[in-house]
């Protein structure tokens, strides 16, 4: 959606302003999309943990760690709830 977005931004003014209500569509799509992510995936917890095993890190800050990504996974679950919701108005009408 961002390289979509971008890339009619760079072509707008080739188009004369025909392009301006799908810009304000891809941007009101991608808020919609970014809402729903979190900075502690699966991925970057297990990074993390993988990256400080054997240092000098205090056991509770990787505890601390998983209580965020916990956290963060409550948020994103209610994150997708509403944006499946406002990402309706996105689908075609029906007739």
């Amino acid at each position: 959606m961002k390289k979509l977005r971008y890339a009619s931004e760079f072509m707008a003014t080739a188009y004369e302003g025909t392009l301006d209500a799908m810009i304000e569509r891809t941007v009101e799509i991608q808020d919609c999309l970014g809402s729903s992510r979190t900075p502690f995936s699966p991925g970057n917890s297990s990074r993390f943990a993988r990256d400080w095993k054997g240092k000098l890190v205090d056991p509770d800050l990787l505890f601390i760690l998983g209580e965020i990504y916990q956290l963060q996974s409550e948020i994103a679950r209610e994150r997708r709830e509403r944006s499946t919701k406002s990402g309706s108005r996105f689908l075609p009408k029906k007739a």
